[in-house]
């Protein structure tokens, strides 16, 4: 009997050649997925360490303390951007200001590895408001601001009165005396000191970032104020200071009496476009702002003037010891106004202040006409003319005049 053996049949050449060919397109597509998994680790790596650079160098705007930020990182305790990455973690030049470490290093072996991405390529940071990565061989790009002048080039501004919201005026303007202190950019605070004007105003100029000291004594009571501006980047800062005693107001001065004057008509200028009123003046004369219900407001982007009619007085007789020319406006960031009058055929205007986007009174006063440098007389507050000069995306909704005499 003849045996019957069953034929086992194997992978044919084609079939092999298929399974090989699976294999290796497997494996490729795994590698390459493992490769953009690496590569995407690697970005996200390097972006969070940028992050980590550009917040020691300008500090975290979300660490507040009673409605304050608080942390400005190297550039609020120096006053300048760092020279370089080093800088956030040694004190570049011995300076008093510095209060580092802004950063810390992951490894204290590898000494550089803050200033290296995750490819092992060196950070391009050369004292500038961004820092470059360029390790995945396309610019991994992190702002620190959108320009180094935001971060060290500041405004700020105010108006002082005192307890009772009275004006230095021409006779004591030049006893207060305001002192601002900042770092220098060269490890050492530097003092600036200025005096106000006759409608309490101040400014300072090309100040950095941080929360830097600002004194305001009036000299022949020393009675003294002292407050920290916090100075945010690209930032016009405008605020009332009032000061503890009565110094300047009707008390102190012998005052007894005063009298509001409004609006009443159309002055030598009317540039300004209208909003909720027919006329200029209607936008601007109401005895209680209201606000955005009506205005006036500067279209143009450059300056444009208003000037108006005021009411008669109704005192009769008497001593004028002062006006005060008060407005309520506000405005888009960068945009400006002067408080301004006409007398004697002349303008005069009072400080240059910074709007802020609510609004805000803004004052001047004259205790002498200064058209004759005497003090007022009764005809010519009759004649005479207030109104306003606007700069940018601004708007006015109130402005009067304050009568004191005696």
């Amino acid at each position: 009997m003849m045996s019957t053996f069953e034929k086992n049949k194997g992978f044919t050449l084609v079939e092999l050649v298929l399974v090989i060919v699976i294999i290796g397109v497997l494996a490729t597509t795994m590698l390459r997925s493992g490769k953009t998994i690496v590569e995407t680790g690697r970005i996200e790596e390097t972006k969070q360490e940028l992050d980590q650079l550009a917040l020691g160098i300008v500090g975290n705007p979300e660490l507040v303390n009673h409605g304050q930020r608080t942390d400005f990182g190297y550039v609020g305790d120096v006053g300048s951007l760092p020279p370089d990455l080093d800088a956030l973690i040694n004190n570049p030049g011995g300076y008093a200001t510095w209060n580092g470490p802004y950063i810390s290093n992951r490894f204290a072996q590898a000494t550089v590895d803050f200033k290296t991405d995750a490819w092992g390529t060196t950070y391009s940071y050369s004292g500038g408001a961004q820092i470059i990565s360029t390790g995945s061989g396309n610019n991994i790009i992190r702002k620190i601001a959108a320009s180094s002048d935001h971060l060290l080039y500041n405004r700020i501004n105010g108006t002082i009165t005192d307890i009772d919201g009275s004006l230095p005026g021409n006779n004591y303007k030049d006893s207060l005396l305001v002192s601002f202190t900042y770092p220098a950019g060269s490890g050492s605070d530097v003092t600036l000191t200025t005096n106000v004007d006759q409608g309490g105003s101040f400014s300072f100029d090309s100040i950095p970032i941080g929360n830097h000291a600002l004194n305001i004594i009036y000299i022949p009571t020393a009675d003294t104020l002292r407050r920290f501006v916090s100075v945010i980047p690209n930032s016009n800062i405008y605020n009332l200071y009032a000061l503890t005693g009565d110094h300047w107001g009707e008390a102190a001065l012998g005052v007894t009496n005063s009298e509001i004057l409004r609006p009443d008509g159309i002055g030598s200028i009317t540039n300004l476009s209208t909003t909720g009123c027919s006329a200029n003046w209607e936008c601007v004369d109401d005895s209680v702002a209201d606000g955005n219900s009506s205005y006036v407001t500067n279209m143009s982007g450059g300056w444009d003037s208003d000037l108006y009619n005021i009411e008669n007085n109704s005192i009769g007789s008497g001593i004028i010891d002062s006006i005060v020319v008060i407005l309520r406006a506000k405005g888009a960031t960068g945009s400006r106004v002067y408080v301004q009058i006409k007398t004697g055929g002349n303008i005069y205007q009072g400080s240059n202040i910074v709007l802020t986007s609510t609004y805000t009174n803004i004052t001047n006063s004259w205790v002498v006409n200064p058209n004759t440098t005497a003090a007022w007389t009764l005809s010519e507050i009759d004649a005479l003319e207030i109104g306003l000069d606007l700069r940018g995306s601004a708007d006015c909704t109130q402005i009067w005049l304050e009568l004191y005499y005696h």
